[in-house]
């Protein structure tokens, strides 16, 4: 059986503008119309061709090729983007800028761009710390090192945001990124795009959800809200709590709202609390399931939008955030090596969500609006109930996909989102539906999703293994607890034992657990440890598996925080 789906239900986009990012910089444009805002300020379509047109000739009077991308600010970051790509140059985009990391990654680039004095692990590679003519680059910009002193002033004095430069149309297939993921080897392995591929997509989700933005003047040059804590109304802004560093993340929150005129966020926000806070109806939320699952708390209004990527959720969960947020969730499943591959949205809510979802054609429903929810003005946000669509719980191919099942029963792709045209074999295991539809029946590798960030389970073995004071390590996924979590079982090396006698069993986790932050994100640090004298395996010498994580029953005693009472390291493995 093999799934088709070219068709959906509108011929969109609904921009006004050419949504393509080979044409993003020659498009005709307001010059007030806002890119992007927050408490550093707010962006203007002529402050960004201002930027890019001098990071570009920085960029091409430099001979460094591979230039990494690591930024906490977006409206940065999609500077240095499109700058980078005017220049030729390649783009790298790392998953983990933490110094360990980046340094672990540097035989992948030649130099860095970031908004910030980051430590790149070698003094041989340029640092440029990326900022604009209308800030501080009336002063010079140093790093840390003195040979990347740039003078915008005396270099180009005659670029002003006044009068920014046009740009010719891109070769978009001429033009590399290198995103990384983790495999199942351990080691983060690169992803190699064009970026062709990426405009694909944009141009895919503004044909699924144009409609949904442009309810409402996405395009006003008002300044509007200042990443949430302004209080003008009249535009529409595109907020987030995920990482652009991820394909997720500078697809959703900077190059789609980029590419069709829609002002996005500079920081993310990190609490729950902002989430509820900050809802309106002139707002786009792209998140994520570690986040949904921590709302408790009713919002005063709806967003226009609820997207979330990184994992499934429940339905119990999807229930839970249409009544909080007033609309249920957008879920995408895709990866970096694949891109977006499908979408569902699994509850669907009574009385005003019934009535826009007959109105509109499956596969471009509106999410349901504040305007639709105070059509009854007994009902709120809080009061709507839910009911879940058997059929919405399965995922729907995005346009032009094709599916079928690999031998072992896994999800192959055909996508204009792949470089090549063979089928994509995922690790997916899956049951196909009719009509572009697919239920997922989870993974069949040893890469695992903890809080919605994909970890690789022999690299966090690989890395205690690493530290001197272990001598072997297996870690599985723990799953007892009401949060998914990393579990370790480990032996330890001579000066393992001696530490552990001197600090004790709480101790010695805390700082296991510590020396781990270098190298891993904290979600993917084991926050359960056992010690063995031996790996248990068998007489072919594969791990037993079963054997490892009996050894964390729930009657077994001690979360790593808690002291062993007796100090004992040590538990014998079966071998």
């Amino acid at each position: 059986m093999v799934l088709n789906h070219q068709q959906i239900g509108s011929p969109l986009p609904r921009s006004p503008f050419s949504i393509s990012l080979s044409s993003l910089l020659g498009t005709e444009r307001p010059r007030t119309l806002r890119v992007a805002s927050g408490i550093q300020g707010t962006k203007q379509w002529k402050d960004y061709c201002c930027d890019v047109g001098y990071w570009q000739r920085v960029l091409r009077q430099r001979s460094e090729q591979r230039w990494a991308l690591c930024f906490d600010d977006s409206y940065w970051l999609a500077v240095a983007f499109m700058a980078a790509a005017c220049a030729g140059k390649v783009l790298v985009l790392p998953g983990n800028i933490r110094p360990g990391a980046l340094a672990e990654l540097a035989d992948q680039f030649d130099g860095v761009l970031s908004d910030t004095e980051l430590i790149v692990g070698s003094a041989s590679v340029p640092l440029l710390v990326v900022c604009g003519l209308n800030t501080t680059t009336e002063q010079d910009v140093r790093t840390e090192r003195e040979d990347t002193l740039l003078s915008p002033v005396a270099l180009l004095p005659s670029l002003s945001a006044e009068r920014p430069e046009l740009f010719e149309p891109l070769a978009l297939s001429d033009i590399s990124l290198i995103l990384f993921t983790s495999g199942s080897s351990g080691a983060p392995k690169p992803v190699y795009k064009t970026l062709d591929l990426l405009d694909a997509e944009i141009q895919g989700l503004e044909a699924c959800w144009g409609a949904m933005f442009d309810e409402h003047d996405a395009l006003s040059p008002e300044v509007g809200r200042q990443g949430g804590s302004g209080d003008s109304k009249g535009a529409l802004l595109i907020t987030s709590t995920v990482s652009h560093q991820h394909i997720y993340g500078l697809l959703f929150r900077v190059l789609w709202p980029l590419c069709t005129g829609r002002c996005f966020a500079r920081t993310n926000w990190l609490y729950p609390e902002q989430v509820i806070q900050n809802a309106s109806s002139d707002v786009v939320l792209i998140t994520s399931p570690a986040l949904l699952k921590r709302l408790t708390t009713a919002s005063a209004q709806s967003y226009r939008g609820v997207f979330s990527s990184g994992g499934p959720l429940s339905v119990e969960v999807s229930r839970r955030v249409a009544q909080l947020l007033g609309l249920p969730p957008i879920e995408i499943y895709g990866s970096t090596e694949t891109g977006g591959i499908a979408h569902r949205q699994q509850v669907v809510a009574q009385q005003a969500f019934i009535q826009q979802a007959i109105t509109q054609p499956a596969l471009t429903q509106k999410v349901p609006t504040q305007k639709a929810l105070t059509q009854n003005s007994t009902l709120s946000a809080e009061s709507a109930t839910v009911q879940t669509d058997e059929n919405e719980q399965a995922w729907q191919l995005f346009p032009g996909l094709e599916a079928r099942l690999s031998p072992q029963q896994c999800l192959m792709l055909r996508s204009p989102y792949l470089p090549s045209s063979d089928w994509y074999v995922t690790q997916d295991a899956c049951e196909l539906r009719p009509e572009g539809k697919f239920h997922l029946k989870g993974r069949v590798d040893r890469v695992v999703k903890i809080e919605e960030k994909r970890i690789s389970l022999p690299e966090v073995e690989g890395r205690l293994s690493q530290h001197r004071w272990i001598a072997d390590a297996a870690v599985i996924e723990d799953k007892q607890y009401q949060r998914a979590q990393l579990a370790a079982v480990l032996t330890l090396s001579p000066d393992g034992l001696a530490a552990f006698e001197r600090l004790g069993k709480g101790p010695f986790a805390v700082s296991l657990r510590q020396a781990m932050r270098e190298w891993v994100e904290p979600v993917g640090i084991p926050r359960r440890f056992r010690f063995v004298e031996a790996i248990p395996v068998n007489a072919q010498g594969k791990r037993q598996w079963s054997e490892l994580v009996s050894l964390f029953s729930a009657t077994d005693g001690l979360r790593p925080e808690a002291s062993n009472d007796k100090g004992e390291p040590m538990r014998k493995g079966k071998q």
